[in-house]
């Protein structure tokens, strides 16, 4: 069995970093399995495999092989021909290309600055996090925090005012709700990875610790639909918040 190295859920979601969301919904999509590994602490619960916190998620597969997260895409590349599932990867064409490498790092890392870097918002996610996990402690939470905002720094779009993001995100929201009324997905009929790495983004703004977002996503019934379907496609034993529920 693979072993899955994923950031630690909190009460409504499967794991509370987009990244890892990502792959083990790609991987329940492609029915690769995995086996579940939480990391909480990653100079604890990474030890043994001798690799930093910002290359979660990992995957320790059958023969003690360490792949990092585009190796693990290609493995489910490998699974979605060998099982005859329908999915485009972004090699395919250069606009697919481009849109999941903006879906993977520009939202990202809007994502991740939203989410630690305003503290009304942060102060909430802590509570959460701590009402999950009683172990954690305040050192323990600016140790994540770090962890999650060098992604932040890394990815976020330069030219965006930081306080425009909210309103940057609202209008994202309408743009893929339009197009998405004309499209069944992202790229027409047939389901690829940008849907999946845009689902994580929405996944994550689908949340009552966003209720702005959360409303503002409900309220727009294209995007509202697609994300249920992905949701209810992708769906693994451990998930959590389900769409639409």
């Amino acid at each position: 069995m693979n072993d899955l190295y994923v950031w630690f859920p909190d009460s409504r979601k499967e794991t509370i970093s987009i990244r890892c969301f990502f792959i083990m919904r790609l991987m329940s999509f492609c029915q690769v399995d995995f086996n579940l590994k939480y990391v909480m602490l990653p100079e604890r619960d990474l030890n043994s495999l001798e690799v930093e916190a910002k290359e979660i998620p990992i995957l320790k597969n059958e023969d003690d092989h360490l792949l990092k997260i585009f190796q693990i895409i290609e493995m489910c590349k490998n699974s979605a021909i060998e099982k005859n599932i329908k999915i485009t990867f972004e090699k395919e064409s250069f606009a697919h290309q481009i849109f999941f490498q903006w879906a993977t790092t520009n939202l990202l890392g809007l994502y991740v600055g939203l989410l630690y870097g305003d503290k009304d918002i942060r102060d909430r996610v802590y509570k959460d996090y701590r009402n999950t996990r009683k172990d954690l402690k305040e050192e323990d939470l600016d140790k994540i925090s770090e962890s999650m905002l060098q992604w932040s720094i890394h990815n976020d779009d330069i030219s965006l005012d930081p306080k425009n993001k909210k309103k940057y995100i609202s209008d994202l929201i309408e743009n893929f709700d339009a197009h998405l009324e004309k499209s069944e997905f992202w790229f027409g009929k047939t389901i690829s990875i940008c849907d999946f790495a845009l689902f994580s983004f929405c996944y994550m703004l689908y949340n009552r610790q966003f209720i702005y977002f959360h409303d503002q996503i409900e309220a727009r019934e294209s995007l509202f639909n697609w994300m249920k379907r992905l949701d209810t496609i992708s769906r693994h034993d451990l998930s959590k918040l389900k769409i639409g529920a």
